[in-house]
């Protein structure tokens, strides 16, 4: 009886000492979510977080121009209220945001979005965010996405662009085409954004009347036409590599 009782005190002891030597679990505060600036959502901010409802990759890049890497994905809640079930999110080391990927409620032809490249696209700061939204019979669109004071936002175009698809959307950038038309979008230094639209000739069917309109980026989310910039040629034989937009994705040559 002795010895159990000694035992019990010994292994009391020993359990309080271990208690004792433990250090508490530093708290880890959660990170600030900062919703979309423009459209109201009550499942944003849950759906920004929720690791199994994110979409495709997650990719890596500086967005919020401190240098280091963040991390950007897609998420998606079909059972969402319209307007609320396609989100981009960007996690940075202080905090997370948000947007809406789509607010518009028109049924798009994608499956889903997809993210496409991190490029810089007005020289300055982070990064932007280029998201597959949108594709046609042979012309794809992209929405652009940029972290700004207010929170993350789509980047709008006050302006029309080029072409047959330039006024059916002011943020959404047409690219690709089939030989009955060409559309293109790139940077084209000193913070410029090049949109091109290559159309067939009616006197000429080898001959391609291509239309270049150049937007200016600035600190906002907004590019603004600049008219006395418009170029406008007639090119024989066109090859896509004539003009350095038509030759790649979206964005590709931004810094």
């Amino acid at each position: 009886m002795v010895r159990k009782h000694a035992t019990r005190l010994i292994f009391i002891s020993l359990l309080l000492i271990a208690c004792e030597g433990a250090e508490e679990s530093p708290q880890v505060e959660p990170a600030e979510v900062v919703s979309d600036p423009h459209t109201a959502c009550p499942n944003g901010g849950e759906v920004a977080v929720d690791q199994s409802l994110q979409i495709g990759q997650v990719m890596e890049g500086d967005v919020d121009g401190d240098g280091a890497d963040d991390r950007v994905w897609l998420s998606a809640d079909p059972s969402g209220p319209p307007r609320c079930r396609g989100f981009l999110t960007v996690e940075t080391e202080e905090k997370t945001y948000w947007a809406v990927t789509d607010a518009s409620e028109m049924p798009s032809s994608l499956q889903e979005p997809l993210l496409s490249s991190l490029p810089n696209i007005d020289g300055e700061g982070g990064a932007e965010i280029v998201v597959n939204l949108e594709a046609g019979a042979s012309t794809e669109f992209v929405g652009v996405f940029k972290l700004t004071r207010a929170g993350l936002e789509r980047m709008g175009v006050d302006g029309r662009a080029p072409g047959p698809f330039g006024g059916e959307s002011r943020d959404l950038f047409a690219y690709g085409g089939s030989v009955g038309h060409l559309e293109a979008v790139d940077c084209a230094g000193d913070g410029l954004v090049v949109m091109s639209a290559a159309l067939p000739s009616r006197n000429d069917a080898r001959s391609y009347r291509v239309e270049r309109r150049f937007f200016e980026t600035g600190p906002t989310s907004g590019l603004s036409l600049k008219r006395e910039l418009t170029e406008r040629h007639t090119v024989r034989d066109l090859k896509v590599d004539d003009f350095p937009e038509f030759a790649g994705s979206p964005f590709l040559s931004c810094d």
